[in-house]
């Protein structure tokens, strides 16, 4: 035990040399929600503080990472990202925001701060691999020989992927094309006409499906699930509420999970969970005034070859 203190203050004395280099942060987890991005990490001997930084997405030019914490944090290993400073006003800009999470530490070398160098990057992307699903190549990249979880408790039967392949790259494309250009991601609600839409085209394509209340991580939300080749995927038009630019989103439901690097996983923390489960002659758009230009798309694409 005494060579082990010996050898931590030895490495530590060293690290406080002048152009010794200073030290990284380690061990970042973040526990993903959607109105907070909970950060903590493992704590470095002499650092007086941390900050943390949002890089921009890669497609923003000239855009550079910005400071999130307004203040050092010093209250200790952990952070809550729950706003963003704008004109030194507090905006709400975790849910529907791509972010790229970075930490640095501050370390007091001979009376002076200087801030050491940038952490691994975390980011919100849970859906990499698995987002733009539209073409042959890309939903043959998803499918997968069996599943583990047990099947959902209804009766329903498993399609063929060349049938899901051809919806996908016909009247999925269509139907994903006039929601980017009608239909703003951050709608409240969006997600339950666009999947009972979404399981009514379906089954005129000839393939079953399941319209699920349930939820994204904490909050009530509205997918599909379909069985192809007896493997349930969750597929999902609108997770852009979620982040921007992934729809639509197809992943085997073995994946329901993030881990504490923000990817689809069989492990972590459950991320869509089946509720209330309908068939497509089980649930109906409404018949109010929002409902009409779901409806309307309905009509316009059951017509269209």
């Amino acid at each position: 035990m005494k060579t082990r203190l010996i050898l931590f203050l030895l490495c530590f004395a060293i690290n406080r040399l002048p152009g010794a280099p200073l030290p990284v942060p380690t061990n970042l987890r973040v526990i993903f929600t959607e109105t907070s991005l909970d950060i903590s990490w493992d704590s470095l001997p002499g650092a007086v503080g941390y900050n943390l930084y949002d890089r921009p997405p890669s497609n923003k030019k000239g855009l550079k990472k910005r400071k999130i914490n307004p203040a050092l944090i010093t209250s200790g290993p952990h952070f809550s990202y729950i706003w963003d400073f704008e004109n030194e006003m507090r905006v709400r800009k975790i849910k529907g925001y791509e972010h790229h999470l970075s930490l640095t530490a501050v370390m007091n070398i001979n009376g002076k701060e200087k801030e050491g160098p940038a952490s691994e990057e975390f980011d919100n992307n849970y859906f990499e691999g698995y987002r733009n699903v539209l073409t042959r190549a890309d939903i043959l990249r998803i499918l997968v020989p069996a599943q583990a979880a047990p099947l959902l408790p209804v009766v329903h039967r498993a399609n063929t992927r060349e049938d899901f392949i051809r919806f996908m790259e016909t009247t999925g494309r269509k139907l994903h094309q006039e929601l980017a250009r009608n239909i703003n991601p951050l709608e409240v609600g969006a997600c339950a006409p666009v999947s009972t839409l979404l399981v009514k085209l379906l089954d005129r394509a000839g393939l079953s499906a399941l319209r699920v209340e349930g939820t994204f991580i904490k909050e009530y939300h509205t997918f599909i699930i379909i069985n192809v080749d007896g493997v349930e995927y969750i597929l999902d038009f609108t997770a852009d509420q979620f982040v921007p630019g992934v729809t639509p989103v197809c992943f085997p439901r073995d994946l329901s999970n993030l881990n504490r690097k923000g990817r689809l996983s069989v492990v972590g923390t459950p991320i869509y969970q089946p509720g209330k489960i309908y068939t497509a002659d089980q649930t109906d758009l409404s018949q109010n005034k929002t409902s009409e230009f779901y409806r309307n798309l309905l009509q316009k694409l059951q017509t269209e070859k």
